[in-house]
């Protein structure tokens, strides 16, 4: 009869704790990567790992642009594509940018914009401050 193969520990991600951008040189060009720090579940703190966005991203696509979006930032996947003999298109590398996403104006932020443009437009007549 056959052996069975032991099967490998599936890890399942629990959480995305922080991020970080680092730069990766491939055939003399130097770009930009992002690694995301993984609370994996059932697992410690201390067995949290950096995980290349590029190797991770298709499988948990709805928890990193939440995360992201949390933080501020828009997700953008930029495939590069090949082309084969046939002039058949293949994706060769996707790379990853951070956008920042525009500031959503409250009530407080405006106010204090407002009071800080009051202030200045005060001091810049001829120097003195007005009342």
């Amino acid at each position: 009869m056959g052996k069975k193969q032991p099967k490998e520990p599936e890890y399942v991600l629990e959480k995305i704790i922080s991020h970080r951008i680092t730069k990766q040189t491939e055939d003399s060009i130097t770009y930009q990567s992002i690694e995301i720090l993984v609370k994996w579940e059932g697992y410690a703190a201390c067995d949290n790992t950096w995980e290349p966005l590029t190797s991770i991203y298709f499988d948990i696509k709805a928890l990193t642009r939440r995360y992201f979006k949390e933080k501020g930032y828009e997700l953008v996947c930029k495939l590069i594509y090949i082309t084969i003999l046939d002039d058949t298109k293949v994706p060769l590398i996707r790379r990853f940018s951070l956008v920042p996403l525009p500031r959503v104006a409250t009530r407080k932020n405006t106010e204090k914009l407002i009071k800080i443009k009051r202030n200045k437009r005060i001091r810049n007549n001829a120097g003195k401050i007005q009342i």
